[in-house]
């Protein structure tokens, strides 16, 4: 059976929202770093009887859904890799992980549905991600971004655009420094005379 490919978006929500630690160890991960986990194995998907039991077991319903926000956690590669596809039962700890990532899923659920990505976005954040390393970055892939930036808060986005370019009334605005938008959980761009920025 496949494993699941988790999308950009949804790797920064669940990095947003459950904050930049391993749930398991609480050591300090970064996005690059940090894996997803499927608190409840993913490779019992291949095997209904086994995970039917599995959910009953944890008080879960039938047709809980393993690839979804309330199984997935923020975890680093060490963490991960040692607890591989370790199935377990009602222990607290894995209880506590479980009601952890259902109580956040809605919030995960409505950071994605906030940036209300398309292909398009996707493909651009996923670009960002890496060309953040470099510090090099071509604008025009962006663009999907920053039409979402600019959809999302026309009247910031014009403000934004208009301190660039050095054509506005002093009395229309109150940035004095660089102009800075995040353009993704994680990454922003700032505007500093003629010049871009990653931070």
């Amino acid at each position: 059976m496949p494993r699941y490919t988790f999308s950009t978006v949804e790797r920064f929500a669940v990095f947003k929202v459950h904050g930049p630690k391993c749930y398991m160890c609480g050591e300090p991960i970064t996005l690059k770093t940090m894996q997803v986990d499927h608190v409840i194995p993913e490779h019992l998907l291949s095997d209904p009887n086994r995970l039917a039991a599995n959910l009953t077991e944890l008080g879960l319903p039938l047709d809980f859904d393993l690839n979804s926000y309330e199984n997935w956690l923020p975890c680093c590669g060490s963490c991960n890799n040692e607890k591989r596809g370790n199935v377990y039962g009602p222990v607290h700890i894995h209880l506590a992980y479980l009601k952890r990532a259902g109580a956040k899923a809605a919030d995960c659920v409505a950071l994605a549905a906030e940036w209300k990505v398309d292909a398009e976005i996707d493909k651009a954040l996923a670009y960002l991600e890496a060309a953040s390393e470099k510090d090099q970055l071509d604008y025009a892939a962006l663009k999907p971004l920053i039409v979402a930036f600019a959809k999302a808060d026309p009247r910031l986005f014009q403000a934004t655009v208009a301190v660039a370019l050095e054509d506005v009334p002093p009395t229309a605005l109150e940035f004095t420094d660089a102009i800075i938008f995040a353009i993704s959980p994680g990454f922003a761009v700032a505007y500093e005379g003629e010049t871009h920025r990653l931070l």
